[in-house]
Order: structure tokens, then sequence, then C-alpha cells
């Protein structure tokens, strides 16, 4: 067997591993504090601020973990993915109307070769009616105070989180 028969054997093992263990643990917490989940009828639910976001990441469990946070907050109606910042760049130099570019942008970029201010420079490239309309949230592991001045100074980035992502994080955006 190949590492890329291995790597695809396993990644659905791993990813039902860990909805078994975000569940348990879930519902362990509530248990613990005697709390029952919470339950809003359709009608109640916060209306997504955001039509369509991508997330950029690389490792198919931390973009699992990263979209389930994202679907808790109900951030967007539309949720999708990009494995990698080259496909991202790709995809925003190719658009054509309005309605495809993405408004937010989740930019995790660890264990790849472009780092987030490549991508940013990169992404000054693009037509100003991709550049006006796209936020981009920057999720990271670790950044140098240098490179975040740096990120700081693009527009387009809105925040800077670094890992882990979570709910807290996010309630400037619902």
């Amino acid at each position: 067997m190949g590492w890329m028969s291995i790597y695809f054997h396993f990644v659905p093992f791993f990813r039902d591993a860990v909805t078994l263990l975000l569940d348990h643990l879930t519902h362990s917490i509530m248990k613990h504090r005697k709390m029952k989940p919470l339950e809003l009828p359709p009608e109640n639910r916060p209306l997504p601020r955001f039509d369509k976001i991508f997330v950029v990441e690389t490792n198919e469990i931390g973009h699992f973990i990263n979209e389930a946070i994202i679907k808790a907050v109900a951030i967007s109606n539309e949720i999708q993915r990009m494995p990698d910042a080259v496909s991202m760049l790709a995809y925003l130099h190719n658009i054509q109307r309005l309605d495809e570019v993405p408004q937010l942008i989740f930019l995790d970029l660890a264990n790849t070769d472009c780092t987030e201010v490549d991508f940013m420079n990169e992404f000054r490239t693009m037509s100003d009616f991709v550049r006006d309309r796209c936020k981009i949230i920057i999720i990271a592991d670790d950044l140098s105070q240098e490179e975040k001045i740096i990120l700081s100074t693009f527009p387009s980035v809105i925040k800077i989180i670094i890992k882990p992502l979570d709910v807290f994080q996010l309630r400037d955006f619902t």
C-alpha cells in the first residue's frame, strides 16, 4: 500500500473519530453542568451575515474542525473549501461576476510553502471589485510581530486569529 492509499483510507476514520470525540465532550460538559441543548426554532435563529465564505485549509481534519465551528456560529449560508492558497488565488483571478466573489475567506496556511504575507501580496494584484468585496481572516499557529504588522497594513485583512479557532473569536461576525 502506498502512502496515498493509507492517507485516503485513514482520513475518514480520523474525521469520524474527531466528530465522536467532540460530541462526547459536548455531551459530558452539558451533563456535568446540568445543561440542556439549546434548540432555537428556525424563525428565531439569527440570519447569517455572509452569503458565501471560503475556508483555505490544507489539513482535512483541521478543515473539518474549522468548518464545524464556523457552522456553529452561523456566519454564512454557504461554506466552500479550497485545499491550498494556489487554488484560492486561481479562483479569485478567474472571477467574472460580483456574485462569485466570496465575502469572507478564512485563511489557514500552516504547513504550506505559501506564507500569509505571500498570499496577501498576490491578493493585492486582484481586480478592485474582488479586493473591495472580499475580507480575510487569517488563522495561524504563530506569527511574528513583524508579520502581524505587515498583515495589518492590508485593508482586506479584518482579523488575525492565533489557533485554536473557537466560537468566541467569531462572535463579532454574528
